[in-house]
């Protein structure tokens, strides 16, 4: 019995410790009032719990309590108060839940494990503290429920007003718990309280400002409080302002060619505001190309946008959007578009740019692309180019272009039928031979004698003298720098710049001198000058046919004639020479017409008595020449024969004169003496005489008379009609009548009209002639112009044209020439002689070269028998050769002839067959080779 006993005793005393221990942990605490949450047991239910000393465990699972501890709800929220038990506690009868201190059990159901509550309403805005029990045991845990006022709708809230606007601010705001407390709601602007001057509700506020808002930006500061004393406040921002202005935007509604540089550009400004540069954006294509573009900013308010894309735009349009605003917010946003034209592409391929090339013909190629429609075709320099290869929509063209000396801008057009043509330029160099300009003598000239010389003075040289030689200063320029330059093979002296050269004293000699100026470059390359030069030193040669000297008149004058030839002139355009009569006696002179060599010093006054009378023929270059005779003037008294009429007529050469030639026999008194013989003779002209109008007198029954023997009638007058000769000249036909038993001759003169021209013909050499490129004939083209009886036709104007071969005429080609658009026809007027002479200029083009001379009659009447051939060989460089043959009369070939090229020392002599060659020794330029056959023996 003392041992059953013995155990409770000892049970009883291990839960009194447990107790102890459970009490001495929760000492001071009150069970459920932990702001955590907590749960607890009674220690008396310990002993009945569990036949353990270890407390049992609580009957709540205080992690799934909710709305979780210390969890804060919305004011208008409607928790759901739930606490479940725990797998050891069973729900109990004796379970209670209590809300805020009110018993809620009868409200609250079971579902499971799971004690659940659910308000019919929202809770108070406050601290809710929940407490649950099963018996002694007991969970609690609290939750808040509480929300700050909020803001609705702000009518201002990052808007941007119009300038000078009355406007005012509204904001809506609420509170889902206890409400809006309005006497708590400031407003504030810019900083400053303006809560007086606004109409505060419990739903909102409203505030018009008594006068425009300033431009700028502007804070609004609005501070609510609901009755529960929950503040909120809220912050927003508004701006005033006119949009920043966007100008000048380019492109804009254009169309670019492809490829081409692009500018896009904008100029934007403010006339109130700054800008706000970190507004400004700029997009191209969607594409924002802020980042890339430059803006420039010459103040706070202005400024301008520039982008220039790296690579070309691809075809079709473009859309440019600038955005930018003020310091105000305020905000502009322009748009504009360009079109950039379909991807088209014109390419010079060769040769590069800034070439410098040496030879003058060049062939230029380019390439032509085109995503659209098909190039009709390239231009180079405005020729036609052609294809010379396509594929994958390019075309490859060329052309050959011939380069003027020094720089050329090569022109390349590309042309589409839609008009949205391509071009291109390429500039190219061309380093040419050098170019030689004879600026002193110029060509054609004709020089007299030096004044002041050792050699023959103006007027001085009366006698041809071929050999008599004259000092010139030959001058020129190059159109580069040059190592030397001969003049006929002999070195002139070059200026400091080698650009300019004299050669002092170069000898010419009596008549033509063909001159050649040849300059080398540093390349060995060679360019020439030619002219010709005429020295006239000898004066003309002069004659006198009428009067006769020492012979007899009694008329009061006489007519002076004679020939008159300058037998060393000028080439062409070589004036006549002056004739002057004057009668020594009475100091009388008359000035002759001088044509065609013949010259006619009419009415010369005579004195009674001697009369000395002196002719004298003067040049151009002053050469002079002279003839005297006397002529005696006796008064009336005598038996003579006078002129009556027909004397100084003209007429068609080839055709009888309308009037006769008529003389008179008188006797001392004056009146007529019949019966006397009158012998009519033509002394020049090859004109005839007969002794009635419209027949011919034939003595000889063959040719027409050119003497005749005509009695005088009673009335003493004996006259011959006169048909004249071919020639057509000044007195060119002169006819005396004279009697064998009367003193004083009669002497008739008439002068025969040129006729149409006729004849065009190659003059002298220069028919067939060797040229190179680039230079000019040594002798000039000359043609001369006649009618058909081979009489010169003075004035007449001669058209030169290049019918074929590369060569033009210019300006310096021809003495009054007159030189077409094209260079290829030059217009010459013939001078006294019917001579015209041209030099053209070759181009770079060896082959032959044909130059036709001819006169236009009338649009559908050309004549034209002059034909010239150049033969043009290609330039070469340095010396050359030169070959021929010598023969005799018969065409023989001549052996041993010694043959020398002047100024040189090359010399050889004709072999068996006549032949000589100069092998590659030969310099350029005109050479004078003198043909020595004096030591030839012809047997």
């Amino acid at each position: 019995m003392n041992r059953l006993q013995a155990r409770p005793f000892l049970a009883r005393g291990i839960a009194s410790l447990a107790l102890l221990f459970a009490l001495a942990l929760g000492a001071g605490t009150k069970a459920g009032t932990k702001s955590s949450g907590s749960e607890s047991v009674e220690p008396d239910d310990y002993i009945f719990a569990s036949s353990f000393e270890t407390p049992p465990p609580s009957p709540f699972d205080l992690a799934s309590a909710t709305p979780s501890n210390g969890s804060v709800l919305a004011a208008d929220a409607v928790p759901t108060i739930s606490i479940r038990f725990s797998a050891d506690g069973l729900p109990s009868p004796q379970v209670r839940m209590l809300v805020d201190g009110v018993d809620v059990t009868a409200a609250a159901e079971i579902v499971g494990r799971t004690l659940r509550f659910v308000p019919p309403q929202a809770l108070s805005e406050a601290n809710h503290e929940i407490a649950v029990t099963v018996g002694s045991a007991k969970a609690s845990w609290s939750f808040t429920t509480r929300s700050a006022p909020t803001f609705g709708f702000a009518d201002f809230d990052d808007v941007v007003l119009p300038s000078a606007r009355l406007a005012g601010i509204s904001l809506n705001y609420g509170d889902v718990g206890s409400g809006i407390e309005p006497s708590a709601v400031r407003l504030r602007l810019d900083g400053a309280d303006v809560t007086g001057a606004a109409v505060i509700a419990a739903t909102g506020l409203t505030y018009v400002p008594s006068q425009p808002w300033t431009d700028g930006r502007h804070s609004v500061d609005v501070t609510i409080a609901d009755r529960a004393g929950n503040l909120t406040q809220g912050q927003w921002q508004f701006g005033v302002g006119n949009p920043p202005q966007v100008s000048a935007m380019t492109p804009i509604d254009t169309t670019l060619p492809f490829g081409s540089p692009t500018l896009i550009e904008a100029h934007f400004a403010d006339s109130a505001l700054d800008i706000d540069s970190a507004s400004l954006t700029l997009t191209l294509d969607t594409a924002d190309v802020t980042s890339s573009a430059v803006v420039d900013r010459p103040n706070s308010r202005e400024g301008t946008v520039r982008l220039r894309p790296d690579d070309p735009l691809e075809s079709g349009e473009h859309v440019v959007h600038l955005a930018v605003a003020n310091s105000a917010g305020a905000k502009t946003l322009a748009v504009w578009r360009f079109i950039v034209a379909n991807r088209r592409v014109l390419e010079i391929l060769e040769p590069p740019a800034g070439s410098t090339l040496t030879q003058p013909d060049v062939v230029i190629s380019a390439r032509v692309y085109s995503s659209d429609l098909a190039s009709s075709g390239i231009t180079i320099n405005g020729a036609p180019a052609a294809v010379v290869a396509e594929a994958d929509g390019e075309t490859t063209y060329s052309a050959s272009v011939t380069l003027a000396p020094g720089e050329n801008t090569i022109g390349v057009a590309a042309a589409f039928a839609d008009g949205g043509d391509l071009e291109r330029t390429v500039a190219l160099n061309y380093d040419a031979p050098p170019t030689v300009t004879i600026t002193s003598p110029s060509d054609w000239q004709t020089l007299g004698a030096l004044a002041g010389g050792s050699g023959p003075v103006p007027g001085g040289s009366r006698d041809l003298a071929g050999s008599v030689e004259r000092p010139v200063a030959i001058t020129g320029q190059v159109s580069k720098p040059v190592v030397s330059v001969s003049i006929n093979q002999q070195q002139a002296q070059l200026d400091a710049d080698r650009r300019r050269f004299t050669f002092e004293r170069y000898l010419l000699h009596e008549g033509t001198n063909l001159i050649s100026a040849t300059a080398t470059d540093a390349s060995g390359r060679s360019g020439m000058a030619q002219i010709t030069v005429y020295l006239d030193q000898t004066a003309p040669l002069l004659s006198v046919e009428g009067p006769v000297a020492d012979g007899v008149t009694s008329a009061a004058s006489v007519d002076v004639r004679g020939v008159v030839n300058d037998a060393v002139e000028g080439g062409v355009n070589a004036p006549e020479p002056q004739v002057v009569v004057r009668n020594a006696v009475n100091q009388q002179s008359v000035t002759a017409l001088v044509t065609d060599r013949y010259y006619l010093g009419r009415e010369l006054p005579l004195e009674i008595g001697a009369n000395t009378i002196t002719v004298t023929a003067t040049d151009a270059q002053g050469n002079a020449r002279s003839r005297e005779l006397r002529v005696t003037r006796i008064a009336v008294g005598s038996s003579r024969v006078t002129l009556l009429g027909g004397d100084r007529q003209t007429g068609a050469v080839l055709a009888p004169l309308p009037q006769p030639l008529v003389v008179a026999a008188i006797d001392a008194q004056g009146l007529p003496l019949a019966g006397h013989s009158i012998h009519f003779d033509v002394l020049r002209g090859a004109g005839s005489i007969s002794r009635s109008s419209g027949q011919q007198d034939r003595p000889d029954g063959v040719n027409a008379a050119r003497n005749l023997e005509v009695e005088t009638g009673e009335d003493g007058r004996a006259e011959v009609w006169l048909t004249l000769g071919s020639e057509a000249s000044q007195s060119g036909n002169m006819i005396r009548a004279w009697s064998t038993e009367l003193a004083e001759d009669v002497m008739f003169t008439a002068t025969g009209l040129r006729q149409v021209p006729a004849l065009v013909m190659v003059s002298g050499a220069a028919g067939s002639q060797y040229v190179q490129t680039q230079s000019q004939p040594v002798e000039p083209l000359t043609a001369v112009v006649l009618d058909a009886q081979r009489n010169a036709m003075t004035d007449t104007p001669v058209i030169f044209t290049i019918e074929d071969g590369d060569a033009l005429f210019t300006a310096a080609s021809a003495i009054n020439g007159v030189v077409s658009a094209d260079g290829k026809v030059i217009t010459v007027p013939a001078d006294k002689n019917g001579l015209a002479s041209v030099r053209p200029t070759t181009g770079n083009t060896p082959g032959n070269v044909r130059v036709r001379a001819h006169v236009q009659l009338d649009p559908d009447t050309p004549i034209s028998n002059a034909v010239f051939n150049l033969l043009v060989l290609e330039r070469t460089n340095g010396p050359t050769g030169f070959s021929g043959v010598v023969l005799d009369h018969s065409g023989k070939p001549l052996q041993g002839v010694r043959l020398t090229i002047s100024r040189t020392p090359l010399s050889t002599l004709s072999g068996s067959d006549g032949r000589f060659v100069f092998d590659d020794q030969v310099p350029p330029g005109k050479i004078d080779l003198d043909v020595d056959g004096r030591p030839l023996i012809v047997r």
